[in-house]
């Protein structure tokens, strides 16, 4: 057998191993401080005010003095990665000091009360992992390819973010297809046994979004109704994906002292949002999608959801470090709770589930990956999978054609 072969895959399983332990404390780190944050906002609103502007800032001053490419978009950063992955430019956006910076800033900023996901962070920072290691063993291994390595971490990026393996290897393939790298999809295979290793090791985890199996039954209204609810969550990703990007780039591009008052003035906006909203607008979203697939019946209001859509926004355009992917999802499934509302001989879970993956296929423009997702985070059967898909793609259509007209 090849030595070189052996040398490899000791080295990826090894890699996969360290990325997937340092994600999972990550994940749960991320977790319990936003806990914290919705405990300070719900017990004291007043010390809130004066501390998450505060937090929002030294997040946003640990990227923008230490690490430009841990903040913003964590796809995009990936995607420049990508792009310059045989040149030191890469190590902007995937090198260890980003990696550090990534967790720090968006562990602060979720501790502050904001409003991004850990699945941006853990896809850019596991991905950024496997670049250094392979970067590295490519003095004795030359024919490492940097480019697979980083698809690979960031497959395992998201499948631990999500607790979704599946999704995790899709994930590589469309963003891989979506590059036009169609010829290269064998490549894919790298991934696979990084993502067996994390199956393995999460094989008993308690799904991240806890709700029984839901029957859809495919009848013409509940097509119709979940047609409505894809289209209204594409106008709303396409408008969300616009404003955010709108703001944070004219935040990075502020080269005077007056870029500290971004940070202390959106953290304040969103401790004000927050106080007047509860805490399904605090945090990435994960209790909120919870707590909307326990109910029996409307969960979320509307003023909830356009708190959690804005402050999302606020906490992105701050400059902090974090991901919108769950964000998405919890935005996705507040719209399917408030559409549930008028069609009330139909099941609301049918609502959520299809408005979150609608939402996320709409934000990421991977609609397969975003079905695979809810489906694997939500442990419901590949039956309901078709739904999933047609209202990811028909959210995604309509965010594409309102795209184009603009």
């Amino acid at each position: 057998m090849n030595i070189n072969l052996i040398k490899t895959t000791v080295a990826l399983a090894c890699t996969a191993a360290l990325a997937i332990l340092f994600l999972l404390f990550y994940c749960q780190t991320f977790f319990d401080f936003g806990n914290l944050a919705k405990d300070r906002i719900l017990l004291s609103p007043i010390f809130a005010f004066c501390t998450t502007p505060i937090l929002f800032w030294v997040s946003a001053y640990l990227c923008r003095r230490f690490s430009p490419g841990a903040s913003g978009s964590n796809m995009e950063n990936l995607n420049l990665g990508l792009k310059n992955a045989e040149n030191q430019k890469a190590f902007s956006f995937l090198g260890l000091k980003t990696v550090a910076i990534c967790t720090i800033s968006s562990l602060i900023a979720t501790l502050g009360g904001g409003s991004l996901g850990r699945e941006g962070p853990s896809t850019q920072m596991s991905a950024g992992i496997f670049f250094v290691t392979a970067n590295r063993l490519k003095k004795n291994l030359p024919k490492i390819s940097l480019e697979n390595w980083i698809y690979a971490g960031a497959g395992i990026g998201l499948a631990v973010a999500f607790g979704a393996p599946i999704a995790g290897l899709t994930y590589v393939g469309e963003k891989m297809s979506k590059l036009k790298k169609l010829p290269q999809l064998k490549k894919i295979l790298l991934a696979v046994p990084a993502i067996f290793i994390f199956a393995l090791i999460t094989e008993e985890a308690t799904p991240l979004f806890v709700t029984e199996q839901i029957n859809f039954h495919y009848e013409v209204k509940e097509i119709l109704a979940l047609t409505l609810v894809a289209l209204i969550c594409g106008l709303l990703a396409s408008l969300f994906k616009i404003i955010a990007l709108y703001f944070y780039q004219k935040f990075v591009a502020i080269k005077s002292k007056k870029w500290h008052l971004v940070p202390l003035g959106t953290g304040l906006a969103v401790s004000i949002i927050s106080a007047c909203y509860g805490i399904h607008a605090v945090g990435d979203g994960v209790k909120t999608v919870n707590d909307a697939l326990a109910s029996t019946e409307t969960f979320l209001s509307f003023g909830e959801v356009a708190a959690r859509f804005f402050n999302t926004i606020l906490t992105f355009a701050s400059g902090s470090a974090g991901g919108i992917v769950v964000p998405s999802i919890a935005i996705g499934s507040g719209i399917g709770s408030v559409v549930s509302e008028i069609f009330t001989n139909l099941d609301p879970k049918i609502f959520i589930l299809g408005g979150m993956a609608a939402f996320l296929g709409s934000t990421i423009c991977l609609p397969i990956t975003a079905s695979l997702i809810v489906l694997e985070a939500a442990s419901q059967s590949f039956f309901i999978l078709p739904f999933l898909l047609f209202s990811a793609f028909v959210a995604l259509f309509c965010a594409n054609f309102l795209h184009l007209r603009a």
